[in-house]
């Protein structure tokens, strides 16, 4: 039986940000679409909280790890109308 206290465990990834920030973001959808794979993320702030922001990449899987990829606008807007009307509830 859960209480409202336990916290659900989350996949988290980091990113590297160019300003060194490097910010911890927890992995709210794993889809793919058109054959490509993309994270669909929320940073995760000082109060162990979620951002209301959500972030949207685009990753591949190497035998080493995980590679982040930034969405160009066009991609970004196929994929994100995508998944509000296929994933999102």
């Amino acid at each position: 039986m859960s209480t409202e206290n336990e916290q659900m465990e989350v996949e988290t990834i980091v990113i590297p940000a160019e300003d060194g920030s490097d910010p911890e973001c927890a992995i709210l959808s794993d889809f793919r679409y058109n054959g490509k794979s993309y994270y669909l993320l929320a940073v995760i702030l000082e109060d162990d909280t979620l951002s209301d922001e959500t972030l949207l990449y685009g990753y591949e899987e190497f035998d080493d790890g995980i590679e982040l990829r930034n969405l160009d606008e066009e991609e970004f807007a196929k994929v994100s109308a995508y998944y509000e009307k296929n994933i999102a509830e």
